[in-house]
């Protein structure tokens, strides 16, 4: 124990330990999406290279070096953990957060703090010590936690007001098709001056309720997605701003949602056609892509990537050193080719799986990333070159995301019609978007961003329980108190506005 203490008193080792911390701490937050061996990736090795140079000049320079080692740690934990570092600045002084007051009061700081140290004439055996021992007992619990969280099985309870039980006589087959990002008719209509009643009038006529002032309640992906299978609202936003953390940790929640928990109880087959793990079918056959660029997950709370994000726009960045952030423009382009053949592909199993036969009752969720960007179709459904898949103008952006909304359009017309067509027993059908179009301009248009589709089939077409204005977080609630004689209560409709 005495040598050790004296190591810790002699050799800044928290110089080594900051990077690795930092990168188990991403383990334990993105963990499967970032695991152990990802730690052995490039842009990992980076940390701790860095680590070690900075290591290395502090215990070979003697006394200096070790003098300003502690001030070396100030900036090492400044640059990993810039993002967090302003947004806490933000929330408390606001105009304080701006890069052009942030970054000369950082500057003027550590230079401060460097002539400090440099008045230490060697003495800093305790402050090593204390340093040491932090960041030594902050890792190894780091390491337990993350060792801990993969051993156990995450299991999902379901609510009390959730009966489990085999009260329900009918079990119908239900198929969930999500279409991303589809703004309501009235937002198209108001925003885009496009009359989008076609596909309103089409759906009625095929016995669809078409709720036309339906909204979602979240205006991204996988807190909305969350929500509605989960039959409830989402409990961990911390923040009024999605970031990266809190886009992954809700689309990893997924898997843990209560509805098809709670059909599989009622010996119901999950079929999975969507981009989100789902409990008991575990394999989306569509990837989301914004969750696959491990470089960005590693970089994203840097100083560098911050920069680059917020102020690259205004420079002619080498491609280079973007690269070493995140995937150049090229390798998205390659992602999103890939993507497309996929997005095809699914649609085609999704009608595959509408005309199979099933022994038990089948749960189907489908989800397409559509209108959403990226903009490959055209309003006749031919496919843009691939380097224009890439929108940034933000009319532009408008003007894309209408034709792909009436290529979209063609696919609605024709998987509302086969899914009723192939039903053999009773099948409920709900088409919907987890939110809006999300590009607009003008700050005073971000509440469209909730305006959804919703339009929901029921085989006996009674749809006392629907309403207009429903919100998607009681799309399952409404299904379970008619098929399954849940008396499960419906939710105050209401949006939680994430700003992007």
């Amino acid at each position: 124990m005495k040598q050790i203490v004296s190591h810790f008193q002699k050799a800044p080792y928290f110089l080594l330990l900051i990077p690795v911390y930092y990168l188990l701490y991403l383990v334990e937050d993105y963990h499967p999406l970032f695991t152990y061996r990802h730690l052995l990736e490039l842009a990992s090795l980076f940390f701790v290279f860095t680590g070690i140079l900075c290591f290395a000049f502090c215990t070979w320079f003697r006394p200096k070096g070790r003098d300003y080692s502690v001030a070396f740690a100030v900036v090492f934990i400044i640059y990993l953990y810039f993002d967090p570092i302003r947004d806490s600045v933000k929330s408390i002084f606001p105009s304080l957060a701006k890069y052009s007051v942030l970054l000369p009061v950082l500057l003027v700081l550590l230079f401060a703090l460097f002539r400090q140290c440099s008045r230490m004439q060697g003495k800093s055996p305790r402050l090593y010590l204390y340093f040491n021992t932090l960041m030594a007992i902050l890792t190894l619990l780091t390491v337990f936690q993350v060792g801990n969280a993969n051993l156990q099985k995450q299991k999902v309870l379901l609510p009390a007001w959730l009966d489990a039980g085999d009260s329900m006589k009918m079990r119908p087959d239900i198929y969930y098709i999500v279409f991303d990002g589809y703004s309501a008719s009235r937002t198209l209509k108001e925003h885009w001056g496009y009359d989008n009643s076609g596909i309103d009038t089409f759906l009625r006529a095929k016995g669809y309720y078409n709720a036309n002032l339906s909204t979602s309640n979240y205006n991204f992906t996988p807190l909305s997605i969350g929500s509605i299978l989960n039959l409830d609202y989402y409990k961990k936003i911390e923040t009024d701003t999605i970031n990266f953390r809190m886009f992954w940790t809700a689309a990893r929640d997924i898997r843990h949602t209560v509805l098809p928990s709670f059909l599989a109880k009622h010996g119901y087959r999950i079929v999975n056609h969507s981009i989100f793990e789902l409990e008991g079918e575990n394999k989306p056959p569509m990837d989301f892509s914004y969750l696959n660029d491990r470089r960005k997950l590693i970089f994203a709370k840097t100083l560098s990537y911050c920069m680059i994000d917020d102020l690259g726009w205004n420079f002619n960045l080498p491609d280079w050193l973007v690269k070493i952030h995140r995937k150049t423009n090229k390798e998205l382009l390659d992602i999103m080719e890939t993507d497309l053949e996929k997005l095809v592909k699914n649609y085609s199993s999704v009608k595959a799986t509408s005309a199979r036969r099933f022994s038990e009752p089948v749960f189907v969720y489908g989800h397409f990333v559509l209108p959403h960007d990226p903009y490959y179709f055209d309003s006749l459904s031919n496919v843009f070159p691939k380097k224009e898949w890439m929108v940034f103008d933000g009319r532009e952006k408008a003007t894309r995301y209408l034709q792909q909304v009436k290529h979209t359009n063609t696919w609605i017309r024709d998987l509302s019609t086969t899914l009723v067509h192939d039903a053999k027993r009773p099948r409920v059908i709900i088409f919907q978007s987890d939110h809006g179009y999300r590009s607009f301009i003008e700050k005073k248009d971000s509440c469209l961003e909730f305006n959804n589709l919703t339009a929901v089939y029921f085989p006996d077409g009674d749809y006392k329980y629907l309403y207009d204005s429903i919100s998607a977080v009681n799309t399952f609630r409404v299904v379970l108190k008619k098929y399954f004689k849940e008396e499960i209560p419906l939710l105050k409709d209401s949006a939680v506005y994430l700003r992007h």
